[in-house]
C-alpha cells in the first residue's frame, strides 16, 4: 500500500486538475506543441480548482504572473503565447463548439481575449468538474 504525503497528495490533485482542462482544452483543436496552449492549460486548472474566487482575481496582475512563474517566464511572453495558442485554436476549432460558449462577435480581433477565453473556459471547466466529482456525505 502506498501512503501520499502533504507535497505528493496536492501534486497529484494538480495533476487531475491538469488532465481535466486539457480535455476541455481539445474541444477547441488547440496545438499543444504551442507553449501558448500550456499556459492556457495551466489558466484552465487554476480556474477549475479555485472556482469563483478564479473570477475575482485580476488576470493581469494576478494570474498571469503565477502562470509566468510556474514555467519560469515573464507575464508579458506568457500573455503573448497564449494569445498565439487562441488565434490558431480559432481558426481550427468546429463553428459549433465555438458559437456554444462564445455566441457574441468579436468584431474587432475576430476571437476572445486571453482573458476573457480563460474565464469563460475555466468557469464553464469548473462547472464540469464539480458535476462530475460530487460527494455526497
Amino acid at each position: 500500500m502506498i501512503t501520499l504525503t502533504g507535497d505528493t497528495k496536492l501534486n497529484i490533485e494538480t495533476l487531475r486538475y491538469d488532465h481535466f482542462a486539457a480535455e476541455w482544452m481539445a474541444d477547441f483543436c488547440f496545438d499543444w506543441r504551442l507553449i501558448g496552449s500550456l499556459y492556457l492549460c495551466d489558466a484552465i486548472s487554476m480556474a477549475i480548482q479555485e472556482g469563483e474566487a478564479f473570477l475575482e482575481r485580476s488576470f493581469t496582475k494576478d494570474i498571469l504572473p503565477s502562470i509566468a512563474k510556474r514555467r519560469q517566464t515573464t507575464w508579458r511572453a506568457a500573455e503573448r503565447s497564449m494569445r498565439y495558442a487562441i488565434e490558431s485554436a480559432w481558426l481550427r476549432a468546429f463553428p459549433e463548439i465555438l458559437t456554444l460558449y462564445f455566441p457574441q462577435d468579436f468584431e474587432k480581433t475576430g476571437r476572445p481575449s486571453v482573458s476573457q477565453f480563460v474565464r469563460v473556459i475555466g468557469w464553464e471547466a469548473h462547472q464540469d468538474w464539480c458535476a462530475k466529482n460530487v460527494t455526497l456525505d
